[in-house]
């Protein structure tokens, strides 16, 4: 723990630095993990930097494989043209700061502290939100906005966690028999509706929103959440940050959950949402048979053979930002293929029995993100897709 005084964080030039206030139809947003940025030898960096906040900024790096030089890591974010970099989680978790390995993310243990696994000092909180200010403030320059990948639907244990100290039994969800509800797939799943958690999720992403100068969140497993506190923290946001700062999430659950569907900011509530939006699956699903569909399972990007008319269906009403008959609205709508989680789209092809050539597969790739682009509502792909 640290007292900090974060008046004494801020690098230099950071008062010139807000968010874009970009339309939510107009954003292309690119998934990654800031280790992953870095993280190959091929990267060409400074090595201190590799992995690191650090690294994920560094201007300047190039690989060369005979007579071909390619840009990579930022400078190769930059020449793609998007505007937004949704980063997999950098709030603190419940990991080893020092003796690194590799971790998605998605195990909170202080939701208002970034993680400083990578950071150059652990040891230092002062230089760690240094570091991720000027990762913020790099990105900025260049017109790209940070959204943030938030999981306040679990912590990584319940038992002797911040919530469960400060107000046993309060902030989580239990099962009729007296055990801790799963609906997260994660042991334990938080509260939404209790007036208390509903206020410190919204007190939290105002404070990251507003002291780091974020472009927006993406909700792990918004389905466990109630619509209520949704709509009140993106309505919050945009009275507290800006109007068209960006909130998206995955309209599901990872179980069961004692929530009642109806009052669940899941995908069949959609007509709802107020503000915000979330991922439709049901393009993908369309496009390359994603999910929970069977890997040999083929789509209209991936069948070089035939089109099914029900996966024709869903992809003309995905293009045009609907999703299924839950919604309408292209601005609820997030146009994707894949994000982190499931196969990479290369292994999803690859998956489905494909024996066709690299060049093949690329194209399928293209074809499959084509609809993507060029789909009304959020364009969103996961790095390495390019």
């Amino acid at each position: 723990g640290m007292v900090v005084d974060f008046s004494k964080t801020n690098p230099e030039g950071w008062e010139n630095v807000s968010m874009h206030s970009y339309n939510r139809t107009e954003l292309a947003v690119y998934e990654t993990h800031i280790a992953d940025v870095s993280s190959s030898s091929t990267w060409g960096g400074t090595a201190s930097k590799a992995k690191k906040y650090g690294g994920m900024y560094e201007k300047g790096t190039t690989f060369t494989s005979g007579d071909t030089t390619v840009k990579t890591g930022f400078d190769h974010i930059k020449e793609l043209g998007v505007n937004a970099v949704q980063i997999l989680p950098f709030f603190d978790q419940a990991n080893d700061e020092v003796n690194a390995s590799f971790n998605w993310g998605y195990n909170p243990l202080n939701y208002n502290s970034l993680d400083g696994v990578y950071s150059s000092n652990p040891y230092d909180g002062y230089e760690k939100i240094k570091e991720f200010k000027e990762l913020v403030k790099a990105y900025n320059e260049e017109g790209i906005n940070i959204i943030m990948d938030v999981v306040y639907n679990h912590v990584n244990g319940a038992t002797k966690s911040n919530f469960d100290v400060l107000m046993p039994e309060y902030y989580f969800r239990y099962s009729i028999d007296g055990t801790l509800s799963n609906g997260s797939g994660c042991g334990n799943e938080t509260r939404s509706e209790v007036s208390m958690m509903r206020k410190f999720i919204k007190d939290s992403t105002e404070f990251w929103a507003k002291e780091y100068k974020l472009g927006g969140f993406r909700f792990d497993l918004m389905g466990l959440h109630d619509i209520q506190t949704m709509n009140e923290v993106t309505a919050n946001l945009k009275e507290k940050i800006d109007e068209n700062i960006f909130v998206h999430g995955e309209p599901w659950a990872g179980g069961t959950t004692p929530l009642l569907s109806s009052n669940a900011a899941n995908q069949s509530n959609l007509s709802k949402f107020v503000g915000y939006g979330a991922f439709n699956d049901h393009l993908r699903d369309s496009l390359i048979k994603g999910g929970l569909s069977d890997k040999a399972d083929k789509g209209w990007a991936t069948n070089p053979t035939e089109v099914s008319e029900a996966d024709y269906a869903k992809l003309t009403s995905g293009i045009l930002g609907r999703t299924s008959s839950y919604s309408s609205d292209p601005l609820k709508s997030t146009a994707y293929v894949t994000c982190h989680d499931n196969y990479t789209l290369y292994d999803r092809i690859v998956a489905t029995g494909y024996k066709g050539s690299d060049e093949s597969i690329a194209e399928m790739a293209t074809l499959a993100n084509s609809v993507v682009f060029t789909s009304q509502g959020t364009s969103f792909m996961l790095a390495g897709e390019e």
